[in-house]
Formats: C-alpha cells, sequence, structure tokens
C-alpha cells in the first residue's frame, strides 16, 4: 500500500510488540500498530476501510465493537468482519463443557465463562442496523473444529 496506511489494532501488549518489531516503523512507515480494547476504539472517520479477521468472537459483546466501526469509518467507507459465529467449534466447546462438568475440574472452574460472544445472523442484523451500519451480507457458515491430536489443540489457543 505505498499510498495508503494500516493501522493495527489488538487488546495484546505483547502481540502489539511482537508487530512492531517485525514491522518496525522506519521500515514500514505507512504502517501503526496500536493496543487497544475493540470495544472502545478511538477512531472518528479515518478509515475507508475496517477489516477484522478472527478476532470479533473473543468479544462477548459485540455492540460496541460495531459502534466503534461505524465512528471509525468515513462516509462511505466498507466494513469487512469475519469471526466464529453460533454454532461454529460446537465440538470443542461441548467438550470443554463436559470436562469442567467433571468433580475434578468443577470446583477449579466454579466462577469460569467463556469468554466468546459467538452470534448468528440473527442478532447480528439489527446490531449492524443499530450502529449505523448498512448489511450487504451477513451469513454463518457452520464449522467445526477438528484436531488430530491434544498438542494441535493446545496450540490452537
Amino acid at each position: 500500500m505505498p499510498r495508503g496506511r494500516v493501522v493495527g489494532v489488538d487488546s495484546s501488549a505483547e502481540m502489539i510488540a511482537l508487530v512492531r518489531e517485525r514491522f518496525p516503523p522506519n521500515r514500514h512507515p505507512n504502517l501503526r500498530f496500536y493496543e487497544a480494547d475493540a470495544r472502545a476504539l478511538r477512531f472518528e472517520g479515518e478509515f475507508d476501510v475496517v477489516f477484522s479477521s478472527a478476532a470479533p468472537h473473543w468479544v462477548l459483546d459485540h455492540r460496541p465493537v460495531l459502534a466503534g466501526i461505524r465512528r471509525a469509518l468515513v462516509p462511505g467507507g466498507r466494513a469487512l468482519l469475519q469471526m466464529g459465529g453460533r454454532g461454529n467449534a460446537g465440538n470443542v466447546l461441548a467438550a470443554a463443557e463436559r470436562l469442567l462438568a467433571e468433580p475434578k475440574w468443577a470446583r477449579r472452574f466454579d466462577r469460569f465463562a467463556f469468554p466468546c460472544g459467538l452470534w448468528g445472523p440473527k442478532e447480528y442484523r439489527p446490531w449492524l442496523a443499530r450502529a449505523g451500519l448498512m448489511a450487504v451480507l451477513v451469513e454463518l457458515i457452520p464449522k467445526d473444529a477438528l484436531y488430530p491430536s491434544r498438542e494441535e489443540v493446545r496450540d490452537a489457543f
């Protein structure tokens, strides 16, 4: 993007440090990375495009995220969001729920709640509209998470 700029946002200080190291500003002056909470984006009318891949599902309430995306876009701007949705990785989540219900583990996770917001189009369409975003396509693509070994499950999370 020789004439554009890219801004990356993540809530993980470690992730931001890693991308800043790999893409230093002196070699990539059009790239910027910020540690920020997606529920409290502070951009105002700055971007033609907002793109997010495999991130929003890590936030339980997507409505403030969508409102922040709308504020960040210039008039006529576009957003493309890809994330886990209702039913995705259901096999992994069901296995985790069964495991956490076992007496051996239950007491250690008695106040634990999965930090994921896995929503479907039924919820998303009105949220987009309330945020001032016009939905072109809202689609749920069913997908299970299949891991052949314990190590691959561990490494995925």
